[in-house]
């Protein structure tokens, strides 16, 4: 088989170690060389090697053999390293170039990539309200297309983006979905992101048990995939369910070992951090606990980067840290900010988990007639909650019923 195609044939199954090595170990036909070095830009993103990719494609930019085709790849690339590294307003701009590109090539199943890329960027920071006519566009194109590992894709990240927002019945009928589709079309990649979806909507069911079995499948997926981020998201999350076990010094090692995956100063990695900076809180290592949150305040770029997923969620830690000082005044003026970015990114967990918090700070400033009402507004929601949030608000209860 032709060295190129082989390669192609290993990132088309996920598996972008083997294809770099395949591409690195063949020798080229020289009219394939341009097609191989794109491929190989792709590649190196996959695995981590960001510099190295980032430059390959400054240099394929320059060339006037750039295809339409071949620019679109490039961008994207661009794009996912930028949003690596912060930058989230420019990652948006080179994925939306991709997905001109895309369009202007004629590739159907390009455009199809570059559309659901773009809809993660804008979901994240915005809510998927903000995204509704490109996911439109987007499911239109994957029904024309036909493609098994195209539609296991969208509702594979569909469902995580429900996760995110607390609706856990239609993030697990998503992922479900995009696992029984890639029965068709294995590609481990999908399947490696697919269980660490199932991890995060473990962890918010509290389902210790289920989490621990999807990190693992999860993790040995990854090894054949290669690509850095989905390894350093399933050693994260895995992590999330040592913590939600009590295992503090190992969930300690795996949310350092996420970050020693692929370093970075982007959100990605920030998600992490946050976890960290949760697990010193509740070992009363509070210190400790504001450093952590420092760093990740000193790495967001613009005021827009607070609205993204793991942001808005330190911004919470940041209060309940407040709350654990006992600074009060500064923790509702916190308070404030985390309700302003729940609303906007329309993350509805968030909302229930600020108003919770923003109970017990009530409670505990001594404003009862504020924290009976602010209970009020939760409590017909929380039948379809998950534990954890049933769990904070009989605690709330308790402490006040203590105090009385």
């Amino acid at each position: 088989m032709d060295s190129l195609v082989a390669s192609r044939e290993f990132a088309h199954e996920g598996k972008f170690v083997e294809a770099l090595k395949r591409l690195d170990a063949s020798s080229i036909n020289r009219s394939q060389q341009f097609e191989a070095e794109v491929l190989r830009a792709d590649l190196l993103e996959q695995v981590g090697r960001h510099g190295e990719s980032r430059a390959l494609v400054q240099r394929l930019l320059k060339s006037k053999q750039l295809t339409a085709t071949d620019h679109s790849t490039c961008e994207s690339v661009l794009g996912r390293i930028e949003g690596e590294e912060g930058s989230t307003s420019s990652a948006i701009v080179h994925l939306q170039r991709a997905l001109s590109f895309a369009i202007e090539a004629k590739d159907l199943r390009l455009t199809c990539w570059s559309q659901l890329r773009l809809f993660i960027a804008l979901a994240n920071g915005s809510g998927p309200n903000s995204a509704t006519p490109l996911l439109a566009e987007l499911r239109a194109n994957a029904i024309k297309l036909g493609d098994p590992q195209i539609s296991a894709a969208l509702h594979i990240y569909v469902g995580e983006t429900e996760a995110k927002r607390g609706f856990l019945k239609r993030a697990l009928w998503h992922t479900r979905m995009g696992q029984q589709l890639l029965s068709a079309a294995p590609n481990v990649w999908l399947e490696a992101t697919a269980e660490n979806a199932q991890i995060c909507i473990a962890v918010l069911r509290s389902d210790a048990h289920a989490g621990m079995k999807h990190a693992h499948e999860g993790l040995g997926l990854s090894e054949q995939s290669g690509r850095a981020a989905g390894r350093r998201a399933l050693l994260g999350n895995l992590g999330n369910v040592l913590f939600l076990l009590g295992r503090f010094d190992e969930a300690v090692d795996y949310f350092n070992g996420a970050i020693a995956a692929l370093p970075s100063a982007g959100e990605n990695c920030n998600a992490n951090l946050d976890s960290l900076a949760r697990v010193r809180l509740t070992q009363g290592l509070t210190e400790e606990c504001g450093r952590i949150l420092d760093r990740i305040d000193e790495s967001i770029q613009t005021p827009n980067d607070k609205a993204l997923f793991a942001h808005r969620y330190a911004q919470l830690t940041r209060v309940q840290l407040l709350e654990r000082q006992e600074q009060f005044e500064q923790a509702f003026e916190g308070m404030k900010s985390v309700e302003s970015l729940a609303n906007r990114s329309a993350d509805r967990l968030l909302c229930y988990m600020a108003l919770l918090t923003k109970a017990e700070l009530l409670q505990q400033s001594g404003r009862h007639s504020e924290w009976n009402a602010t209970l009020d507004l939760i409590v017909q929601n929380l039948s379809n909650s998950s534990p954890d949030l049933h769990a904070h608000y009989e605690r709330i209860l308790a402490c006040a019923l203590a105090a009385d």
